[in-house]
């Protein structure tokens, strides 16, 4: 397995202003730095049923949805397994983020065209060794920050060895590492065939990429034997080759607007077709699939034809209260509900309807509270419809009892606890009265 999900989420963290906390140092080693964080032992919540960690999933990498109960899992921050992020921590970066404006990439940064080379990887700084966990050519990227100079640069040379360009960089460094990352977006140069990560400070070469002289061919970009709408688990296959014989590796992406925005479907997938679940592929009437071959550096890449991808329902999910929940009559019982929607992301507050065994509306929106449920089951159904009619449903059960149940015999002993000061080379038997009591119903016997 790897840590690198957490690292980067927990370097995100340090760079909008979120230190350890101390509630996890004695437990799990990380140094005791933000005395404020509200949750024993590091974890995201206080208790279960009071704050959860929800995960939408990502099919792209097989990532189911989950909910992740407060007392298991433990924030971001912390050093614990089980890392996921509190409503302490997220407050934190949010409200860093809104004081501290230009520490955010704004989302329309603008892009910027041409023959490009995005670059990404990582340098020990302490054992003086590197490499590149991406070199892509590009015809457009986001228009990144101007690197600093410092010791660090990325050389692009010819067939001779000879440098054709040069970008010297300051890798960004991590508060609880020794190892540095950095990203870079550089002008490719006609006739490069080798990227090297050099250490300036002593002419060092710390990695190597050869560039092939030809970017790969593709082309044929299909579905078929799909369904009209498509739906379900299709194959996309398309025909590519590379001219120099490199190995090649595909990225699907797909889009809802006829080209306009992707989103990434599938990576690194290999050979001249894939399966694809198109259960979190949002609806369109103009969708089209579009595969990048690479060869490790250059790329080429084909769309599939318009065509039309069927709608989904929304997945809603009740929060509140928990199954099975049984109170007494005239408690006040609040519920709370969320809808992801592969169209919409989330669903909005008008889409949310809930009713009862009988059929009747009880109430709408994400949070509504009830206290007059009939005594008995009460199987409550949230009905939630998407931006595009789609409805799903699912469903509570509430147990309402009509009287106050007594727990069974329980065995109450006090004071606890009990405690002498006995003087030295005393001879007293000491003693104290202790009051025995049956907190519940039914008898006791011992």
């Amino acid at each position: 397995g790897s840590y690198a999900d957490w690292y980067a989420g927990h370097e995100m963290g340090h760079s909008l202003g979120r230190a350890h906390p101390t509630a996890s140092a004695a437990l799990c080693g990380n140094s005791a730095s933000d005395n404020s964080y509200p949750y024993p032992n590091g974890q995201i919540g206080p208790n279960d049923g009071s704050m959860e960690g929800f995960d939408v999933g990502d099919p792209t990498f097989g990532i189911a949805r989950r909910v992740y109960p407060g007392t298991t899992w433990n924030d971001v921050m912390s050093y614990c397994n089980n890392q996921w992020i509190s409503d302490y921590t997220y407050t934190g970066m949010y409200n860093y983020m809104i004081a501290h404006p230009t520490a955010v990439v704004a989302a329309n940064t603008a892009m910027i065209n041409g023959d490009l080379l995005s670059i990404a990887g990582a340098i020990n700084l302490e054992e003086n060794s590197g490499g590149f966990s991406l070199l892509r050519r590009l015809t457009n990227a986001t228009a990144p920050e101007a690197p600093t100079p410092g010791n660090y640069s990325i050389r692009l040379l010819d067939g001779t060895n000879a440098p054709l360009s040069e970008t010297a960089f300051t890798p960004h460094e991590a508060e609880d590492s020794p190892v540095a990352g950095f990203e870079l977006v550089v002008d490719f140069v006609a006739g490069t065939r080798a990227v090297q990560l050099v250490d300036t400070s002593s002419n060092t070469v710390l990695a190597t990429q050869a560039v092939s002289a030809n970017p790969p061919v593709i082309s044929d970009v299909a579905l078929p034997g799909a369904s009209n709408p498509v739906s379900g688990i299709v194959t996309l296959s398309w025909n590519a080759s590379d001219p120099d014989g490199d190995n090649l590796t595909f990225d699907i992406f797909y889009s809802r607007d006829n080209g306009a925005t992707f989103q990434p479907v599938q990576m690194n997938a290999t050979g001249n077709s894939t399966q694809i679940d198109t259960a979190m592929l949002g609806g369109s009437g103009s969708a089209i699939l579009r595969v990048v071959a690479s060869d490790g550096v250059n790329t080429a890449e084909a769309a599939s034809a318009p065509f039309t991808m069927a709608n989904k329902a929304p997945e809603p999910y009740i929060l509140l209260p928990e199954n099975n929940l049984h109170i007494h009559y005239g408690q006040l019982v609040n519920f709370n509900a969320m809808a992801f929607d592969v169209q919409d992301g989330l669903v909005g507050e008008g889409g949310f309807v809930w009713k009862d065994d009988t059929g009747n509306t009880v109430g709408s929106g994400p949070l509504i509270s009830l206290d007059a449920l009939p005594v008995g089951e009460n199987v409550i159904t949230l009905e939630v419809t998407n931006s595009v009619g789609e409805t799903a449903t699912t469903t509570v059960t509430v147990f309402v009892d009509d009287d106050l149940s007594l727990p069974g015999p329980t065995l109450t002993a006090a004071p606890s606890p009990v405690s002498w000061q006995i003087p030295v080379d005393t001879t007293t038997i000491q003693t104290a009265a202790i009051a025995v009591n049956n907190a519940g119903s039914g008898n006791l016997s011992w």
